[in-house]
Protein backbone atom coordinates (compact mmCIF):
# COMPACT_ATOMS: atom_id res chain seq x y z
CA UNK A 1 0.00 0.00 0.00
CA UNK A 2 1.35 3.43 -0.94
CA UNK A 3 1.84 6.03 1.82
CA UNK A 4 -0.60 8.48 0.23
CA UNK A 5 -3.25 5.80 -0.10
CA UNK A 6 -2.79 4.89 3.55
CA UNK A 7 -2.97 8.57 4.53
CA UNK A 8 -6.18 8.98 2.58
CA UNK A 9 -7.67 5.92 4.24
CA UNK A 10 -6.87 7.31 7.67
CA UNK A 11 -4.37 4.53 8.36
CA UNK A 12 -1.15 6.55 8.25
CA UNK A 13 -0.05 5.69 11.80
CA UNK A 14 -0.94 2.05 11.42
CA UNK A 15 1.08 1.76 8.22
CA UNK A 16 4.12 3.43 9.74
CA UNK A 17 3.87 1.16 12.79
CA UNK A 18 3.59 -2.00 10.67
CA UNK A 19 6.59 -1.22 8.49
CA UNK A 20 10.07 -1.34 9.89
CA UNK A 21 11.37 1.98 8.61
CA UNK A 22 14.90 3.21 9.03
CA UNK A 23 15.37 6.58 10.70
CA UNK A 24 16.05 8.13 7.30
CA UNK A 25 12.90 6.63 5.77
CA UNK A 26 10.84 7.76 8.75
CA UNK A 27 12.23 11.30 8.42
CA UNK A 28 11.35 11.28 4.72
CA UNK A 29 7.79 10.11 5.46
CA UNK A 30 7.35 12.77 8.16
CA UNK A 31 8.61 15.46 5.77
CA UNK A 32 6.30 14.17 3.05
CA UNK A 33 3.32 14.34 5.41
CA UNK A 34 4.42 17.83 6.53
CA UNK A 35 4.24 19.02 2.92
CA UNK A 36 0.72 17.56 2.62
CA UNK A 37 -0.42 19.39 5.77
CA UNK A 38 1.16 22.69 4.72
CA UNK A 39 -0.40 22.35 1.29
CA UNK A 40 -3.82 22.15 2.92
CA UNK A 41 -2.95 25.28 4.93
CA UNK A 42 -1.95 27.20 1.82
CA UNK A 43 -5.29 26.27 0.24
CA UNK A 44 -7.31 28.03 2.95
CA UNK A 45 -7.18 31.54 1.46
CA UNK A 46 -5.07 34.68 1.33
CA UNK A 47 -4.98 38.44 1.73
CA UNK A 48 -6.29 40.45 -1.20
CA UNK A 49 -6.38 44.16 -1.92
CA UNK A 50 -9.93 45.47 -1.61
CA UNK A 51 -10.98 48.96 -2.65
CA UNK A 52 -14.05 50.74 -1.35
CA UNK A 53 -15.17 53.36 -3.83
CA UNK A 54 -18.50 54.05 -2.10
CA UNK A 55 -17.07 57.32 -0.83
CA UNK A 56 -15.41 60.09 -2.83
CA UNK A 57 -12.07 58.89 -1.58
CA UNK A 58 -11.05 55.44 -2.68
CA UNK A 59 -10.01 53.49 0.37
CA UNK A 60 -7.61 50.58 -0.09
CA UNK A 61 -7.18 47.84 2.44
CA UNK A 62 -6.06 44.24 2.65
CA UNK A 63 -8.75 41.71 3.47
CA UNK A 64 -8.55 37.97 4.00
CA UNK A 65 -10.52 36.05 1.37
CA UNK A 66 -11.11 32.30 1.79
CA UNK A 67 -10.42 30.15 -1.28
CA UNK A 68 -12.99 27.98 -3.02
CA UNK A 69 -11.32 24.96 -1.40
CA UNK A 70 -11.37 26.48 2.08
CA UNK A 71 -13.97 24.16 3.61
CA UNK A 72 -12.36 21.05 2.14
CA UNK A 73 -8.94 22.18 3.39
CA UNK A 74 -10.31 22.81 6.89
CA UNK A 75 -11.80 19.31 6.90
CA UNK A 76 -8.46 17.86 5.78
CA UNK A 77 -6.59 19.75 8.51
CA UNK A 78 -9.09 18.55 11.11
CA UNK A 79 -8.60 14.96 9.94
CA UNK A 80 -4.79 15.33 10.04
CA UNK A 81 -5.00 16.63 13.62
CA UNK A 82 -7.26 13.75 14.67
CA UNK A 83 -4.94 11.18 13.07
CA UNK A 84 -1.90 12.83 14.61
CA UNK A 85 -3.37 12.62 18.10
CA UNK A 86 -3.15 8.84 17.81
CA UNK A 87 0.63 9.12 17.50
CA UNK A 88 3.26 10.34 19.88
CA UNK A 89 4.78 13.28 18.06
CA UNK A 90 1.89 15.76 17.68
CA UNK A 91 3.61 16.87 14.48
CA UNK A 92 0.57 18.48 12.86
CA UNK A 93 -0.09 20.87 15.74
CA UNK A 94 3.58 21.88 15.75
CA UNK A 95 3.54 22.58 12.02
CA UNK A 96 0.31 24.58 12.29
CA UNK A 97 1.87 26.59 15.11
CA UNK A 98 5.07 27.23 13.16
CA UNK A 99 3.02 28.65 10.29
CA UNK A 100 0.74 30.65 12.60
CA UNK A 101 -2.25 29.06 10.89
CA UNK A 102 -4.64 30.02 13.67
CA UNK A 103 -3.72 33.72 13.57
CA UNK A 104 -3.11 34.00 9.83
CA UNK A 105 -5.95 31.85 8.48
CA UNK A 106 -8.45 30.34 10.90
CA UNK A 107 -9.38 33.53 12.80
CA UNK A 108 -9.57 35.62 9.57
CA UNK A 109 -11.88 32.95 8.08
CA UNK A 110 -14.20 33.26 11.09
CA UNK A 111 -14.17 37.05 10.76
CA UNK A 112 -14.85 36.86 7.02
CA UNK A 113 -17.92 34.68 7.48
CA UNK A 114 -19.36 36.83 10.32
CA UNK A 115 -19.62 39.86 8.01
Amino acid sequence: MDYLEAEEDGQRHQLLAEEQLTDEQLSEEIERFRRIVLSACSSLGNLQLVTDSAQDLTERKMEYVPSEDCLASLKDIKRYIQEDEQGEGKWVLRWLGECNTLQNDIIPIFIYYTK
